[in-house]
């Protein structure tokens, strides 16, 4: 009987953990393209990354538009196609399948006058709206010269959740490098006293969503206990911490 009252709490709390730090998505930024002008059209090219084994069930929302005159937009999907005009308020549901990965494309079709326009985009998990991300995407129709143009995406600093988790014994650490600039990263695993396990990442990273995996190893390259360890995220601006749970 005491065994099984045992199992049983050792069963709950693995629920928990879960539902704790369980990461569902991850919305990446890939390439811009600028169509010739006039009758210009600027793309940005966005993936989202299904991290569960069942199907995800996600919104997009238009939460804010500022547009030159003869300007419109839209967003487009692979699951519902495109969705046109960008005004504050709009959305539309879409799924993606179990562990894939599917495009969302920001559209903004432009005229020959020069001008800037912006949007910021929400897309978010249905069945637990506090799990979202939110992205800024300015079009900027001055630059004429260059066909195909990378343009300037106001990136934030995220460290995501890892995953699977729990694990055994190898788990991936998803991140995200803002500004404009690669910078040297670092990120450390921990124990929960404060030890050092392993330094996993030592170098310059440039903008964008990257990852990083964790085998198990300490620097020593033998495998670690189960149980609760920290990651960090360190750059020159910011520092954050993530939890995960190595269960074998």
């Amino acid at each position: 009987m005491n065994r099984m009252v045992r199992y049983l709490s050792f069963f709950i709390f693995l629920v928990i953990i879960k539902n704790v730090f369980a990461q569902s998505f991850i919305w990446q930024v890939g390439d811009t393209i600028k169509n010739s002008i006039p009758s210009s059209t600027i793309e940005f090219h966005t993936y989202v990354r299904n991290m569960t084994p069942n199907v995800l069930n996600l919104r997009w929302t238009v939460m804010n538009a500022t547009l030159p005159g003869n300007w419109s937009g839209g967003v487009c999907t692979n699951d519902n196609g495109c969705q046109i005009y960008f005004t504050a308020g709009l959305f539309d549901d879409f799924n993606i399948d179990p562990d894939s990965t599917d495009y969302v494309f920001i559209d903004f079709i432009t005229d020959s006058i020069p001008a800037i326009g912006d949007a910021i985009i929400k897309i978010e998990n249905i069945n637990n709206p506090g799990e979202y991300f939110a992205q800024k995407f300015i079009a900027n129709t001055r630059v004429t010269s260059v066909q195909n143009k990378k343009l300037q995406v106001f990136r934030d600093y995220k460290l995501y959740q890892n995953f699977p988790n729990p694990f055994n014994p190898v788990t991936k650490i998803p991140f995200e490098i803002g500004g404009h600039q690669s910078q040297q990263t670092v990120i450390t695993i921990y124990n929960i006293v404060g030890q050092i396990v392993k330094t996993v990442l030592d170098q310059k990273m440039n903008p964008g969503v990257h990852q990083v995996i964790w085998d198990g190893t300490n620097n020593q390259g033998r495998l670690v206990s189960s149980g609760l360890y920290l990651y960090e995220m360190r750059t020159q601006n910011v520092v954050m911490m993530g939890k995960m749970f190595l269960l074998k």
